[in-house]
């Protein structure tokens, strides 16, 4: 049996391939929240929004519709600030929306049909905003893909 890089990378990240609960430990390793959370989707275009982006914010909340061409769907996002990150929702669908929904459950401009559309999105994307901090990327000479080249010397 083989005890190289390749092995012990297999066994760090096998928790997380598995959806073990043990994937949290090996997140929170390193996991450094930012304090704010998002949700991606597709929508109908209710502005009829075209090659251009409308935003709406209050403190701690922000909505953004924004269209790509003439098409009548726009990306919606939904941002908001939570001062701990909701590892319980990070798997769960159902968990995700709820909390957005209850995030900006009293708001106006468009939001109401925002999180209409979120709640049946067959293309939610959920997130939080995170800084990965570890000690080094690599270990002695070897370069990782987050080691910018060297200038080669003549």
């Amino acid at each position: 049996m083989t005890c190289g890089p390749a092995t012990r990378m297999r066994s760090a990240i096998s928790p997380i391939r598995n959806g073990s609960p043990a994937w949290l430990s090996v997140v929170r390793q390193f996991h450094r929240y930012l304090g704010y959370c998002f949700a991606g989707f597709t929508m109908p275009n209710p502005l009829g929004l075209s090659h251009e982006g409308v935003m709406w914010n209050a403190p701690g909340r922000a909505a953004a519709l924004y269209a790509v061409g003439d098409h009548p769907q726009v990306h919606g996002f939904l941002n908001f600030a939570l001062p701990e990150p909701p590892f319980a929702a990070f798997r769960d669908p159902a968990a995700q929306r709820e909390l957005v929904a209850a995030v900006f459950a009293d708001d106006g401009w468009e939001v109401p049909d925002m999180v209409r559309a979120m709640r049946t999105a067959d293309d939610l994307f959920f997130d939080v905003i995170s800084q990965i901090r570890m000690p080094a990327w690599s270990r002695g000479g070897r370069r990782s893909s987050a080691t910018p080249p060297t200038p080669r010397r003549s």
